[in-house]
């Protein structure tokens, strides 16, 4: 069935432009401090995991919102050189996407974020069309658009189409998306606001309630999966961080591409926190997201193997 579906994967949720810069230091507030760097580049937590899986080799589209700004131009334009199917997006010429500023601090490997979001207004739960969500063979979701998110889960949920649901943030969706996921990623910080937890036994958590593969990633600390026949940490591989915005993300899109090739929990969890080590080596969300014969060839030099090498 899954071969006559036209996408591997459709991802409905927030799409971005991410300003980010680095510092030599973080400033103090009142003052002055010059970017050492500067890039412009996509980003959003449904967005850059669709740039992941196609640039991994997945036939991927996007669903949600876009405006005829020249924000939303910028990011059609990004979709269409990364391959991203964006002919079903929801135009309105109301709608700016959220923009966001990042600084970097090499210093402490760390990232600050301020982010604005035009339009607080959620969309209806009949926004997208249900044959869009069955003619893949995943949903992505991170439901921030809560209405149509919990309505697109629950259409793929009755349909086949698997449910991946990044839960970043304890979002009004989240909570009527999860009980129709098939598999949850979670954040440390959604561990927190959820379960007042460390990602260990948040992971536990989500995997108790839910019943469905769960996993909570931790920055440096890795990630920490749960399913009915296993638990386990997959460490962070370590590399040269240059920085960490959209690591998340981008595991989130390596997962899915081992998921649908069918390869074992902990294969998946292998490879997805290859591919977001390697993400960390360049500066923003999407420049460093490599190719699927990248990641292979960076886990043979650490002597994994795996199906990616067959």
């Amino acid at each position: 069935m899954s071969d006559t579906r036209t996408y591997d994967v459709v991802g409905f949720g927030i799409a971005t432009v991410d300003h980010l810069g680095v510092v030599e230091s973080f400033p103090r507030e009142d003052t002055k401090a010059r970017l050492t760097t500067y890039t412009q580049q996509g980003g959003g937590t449904s967005a850059t995991p669709l740039v992941a899986c196609a640039r991994l080799g997945l036939k991927t589209a996007y669903l949600g919102r876009l405006g005829k700004d020249p924000t939303s131009r910028f990011m059609c334009d990004d979709f269409g050189r990364e391959g991203v199917d964006w002919s079903h997006a929801i135009v309105d010429e109301s709608y700016a996407p959220p923009v966001a500023m990042i600084l970097v601090n090499p210093e402490t490997n760390s990232r600050t974020i301020v982010w604005y979001k035009p339009v607080e207004e959620e969309m209806p739960a009949g926004a997208i069309s249900p044959d869009l969500v069955t003619d893949a063979r995943v949903l992505y979701l991170d439901a921030h658009e809560g209405p149509a998110s919990v309505a697109a889960a629950k259409v793929a949920k009755h349909t086949g189409t698997m449910v991946v649901v990044d839960a970043d943030n304890l979002t009004e969706g989240m909570e009527g998306v999860l009980p129709n996921a098939d598999v949850i990623i979670g954040s440390a910080h959604f561990a927190r606001l959820k379960y007042d937890a460390d990602p260990e036994p948040a992971a536990r958590m989500l995997f108790d309630e839910f019943g469905v593969l769960s996993a909570i990633t931790a920055g440096v600390e890795g990630s920490y999966v749960v399913t009915e026949d296993e638990s386990f940490h997959q460490p962070a591989f370590p590399v040269d961080v240059v920085d960490t915005t959209g690591a998340g993300d981008v595991y989130h899109g390596g997962f899915v591409v081992g998921l649908l090739k069918g390869w074992s929990t902990r294969e998946c969890a292998v490879f997805a926190s290859a591919t977001a080590a390697i993400k960390c080596r360049k500066l923003g969300g999407r420049a460093g997201i490599p190719t699927f014969d990248q990641v292979a060839a960076f886990l043979s030099e650490r002597g994994e193997t795996g199906p990616w090498t067959a």
